[in-house]
């Protein structure tokens, strides 16, 4: 008798990223490798790999020259970035015009569009009447980037002929930069809720290390997807992290997500706290700094898990609220053998709208549990009273299948399935999962639920290291997701692969290239 044995092996596969410079005439050229170190004008230098159709994935590599002034850094490397990505920043925005589309929403509500504006305005106004402070300087040399990626944009569109891309500035940056800030001013304003319970977050403490993961949750119109890693040179004394490598999408500054890896061993991520209160957009006022400045401005600044609430609490917009899980690794290193004395390896930082919460959960939590997750669930009792969420932290149904699988995470492998897990049989319901697929969900309407997954874990922080996976889950045997079955979508999508199947992903920017898992079976 032929038995048959399936063997399934995983190759890794190196992509060879192309090299680009940008000099002080931001005149960009494609360079070798080789003469990367010898680029004395250089301002910028990007290696930058299209593999989304693929790996799922885009990835951007971003550094700046020391030699030049910090607005000036950051505008170049804005405009080389959107000069190379400009293709698919214009996939994105096109691509969730469809979702806004399909939601109602047709135009701009004329006072949003005023918030926006008054906003903006009140950002220059304080960053020229503030020349010598260092968090303005900082909030400017942020702002310089967003400006130089549109103006990289359109230097591309322009070069390559490409004129029907074209894209105000006005709808570039609510389209994309500002998106998730954008639902709470319209909900001001409007009787449209463009809100989404975003993401799924899980910190984990094993006999092998400490590992740590997101997944997001958004329409899948978001599945063109950037992974990003700046290393920005600035001289600003405030900036104690130059290099931070997140996931994205084309167009953004901030990741979105959230989920970044920072310098000196740190993990800063989130999932959003939803209002069901309408009262609470009363909160939000124009003389303030947005989510993707503010996230930025304190990802530079952290030291400390005091210190990054510190600068991302100031001058709060009420827009785009958040739990923030802030993790050190160094203090995982510090205590790892004597855990019960443990402290400050992870903190939940919670904003919603006017108020504000920090706590210490190393023992309450990681420690006494042995994980940390966190599922758009207000942790601070006061937060969630305000929030009329239905849903308790301690009594959320994210929350119990955490309680359920997270214990018996050994490897790391096992910490990368219960992130993509979606057992049909805990609750029934596709969409009530760590992984949503609510596609699958006879009741919904629009392709939404988990689209990606990043994982790392102590020994790989300090190299900016994770692996990365885009698409719904097909953990569980579910089928992958594939447009043709929503042709309503799939006829208007732009540059976005059909059929999500998509293997891990390893990044590793010592090493400039990434490396994607292909299976291969073989009798």
């Amino acid at each position: 008798m032929l038995l048959k044995v399936l063997a399934c092996f995983l190759l890794l596969v190196s992509i060879s990223a192309k090299h680009y410079s940008i000099n002080s005439k931001l005149q960009i050229q494609e360079v070798s490798e080789k003469l990367l170190p010898r680029l004395q004008d250089s301002i910028a230098i990007a290696n930058y790999t299209d593999s989304h159709l693929t790996s799922g994935w885009a990835h951007i590599n971003v550094e700046t020259s020391e030699s030049y002034p910090d607005s000036n850094q950051t505008y170049s490397a804005g405009f080389l970035e959107g000069y190379l990505t400009y293709d698919l920043i214009w996939a994105t925005k096109a691509n969730k015009g469809i979702a806004l589309l399909e939601k109602g929403f047709l135009r701009m509500p004329t006072k949003a569009a005023e918030f926006i504006q008054n906003q903006t305005a009140w950002i220059n106004q304080m960053a020229k009447e503030n020349p010598t402070d260092n968090y303005w300087n900082l909030v400017n040399a942020t702002i310089s980037q967003l400006y130089g990626l549109y103006d990289g944009y359109i230097s591309a569109i322009n070069h390559f002929n490409k004129t029907d891309y074209m894209i105000s500035f006005d709808d570039f940056y609510t389209a994309i930069t500002y998106s998730v800030d954008l639902p709470d001013v319209v909900s001001k304003y409007s009787i449209i809720d463009l809100h989404l319970p975003r993401c799924s977050f899980l910190l984990k403490l094993t006999e092998n290390g400490l590992y740590t993961g997101h997944t997001t949750w958004s329409d899948y119109t978001d599945m063109v997807r950037l992974y990003k890693i700046y290393n920005f040179n600035l001289q600003n004394p405030l900036v104690k992290n130059k290099k931070v490598s997140f996931s994205s999408i084309p167009g953004a500054i901030a990741s979105e997500d959230d989920f970044y890896i920072v310098d000196n061993n740190k993990v800063v991520a989130e999932t959003t706290l939803v209002a069901y209160n309408p009262l609470v957009y009363s909160y939000l006022h124009s003389d303030s700094v947005p989510y993707w400045i503010r996230v930025t401005v304190a990802n530079m600044m952290f030291t400390d898990q005091q210190s990054w609430a510190d600068a991302y609490f100031t001058h709060r917009s009420g827009t785009y609220n958040n739990q923030w899980l802030i993790v050190d690794f160094n203090n995982y290193q510090k205590y790892k053998s004597n855990l019960t004395q443990a402290k400050d390896i992870i903190w939940m930082v919670e904003e919603f709208y006017k108020l504000t919460s920090t706590i210490d959960v190393t023992q309450e939590l990681l420690i006494k549990q042995g994980y940390v997750a966190s599922y758009n669930s207000p942790y601070n009792e006061t937060i969630w009273a305000l929030s009329k969420n239905i849903d308790h932290y301690d009594k959320n149904p994210r929350g119990k299948l955490f309680a359920k699988y997270a214990p018996e995470i050994k490897t790391f492998e096992d910490f990368q399935a219960v992130l993509r897990k979606n057992n049909h049989s805990d609750t029934h319901l596709y969409c009530q999962a760590i992984a949503s697929r609510c596609d699958l969900q006879d009741t919904i309407s629009l392709p939404f639920g988990a689209i990606d997954c990043k994982t790392t874990t102590d020994a790989m922080v300090p190299n900016h290291q994770a692996w990365i996976l885009n698409g719904p889950t097909t953990y569980d045997d579910l089928p992958p997701f594939n447009w043709t079955e929503w042709p309503r979508f799939n006829k208007k999508l732009v540059n976005m692969p059909n059929l999500f199947n998509f293997n891990w992903t390893f990044v590793d920017p010592t090493t400039q290239s990434r490396r994607s898992g292909i299976e291969f079976l073989s009798w």
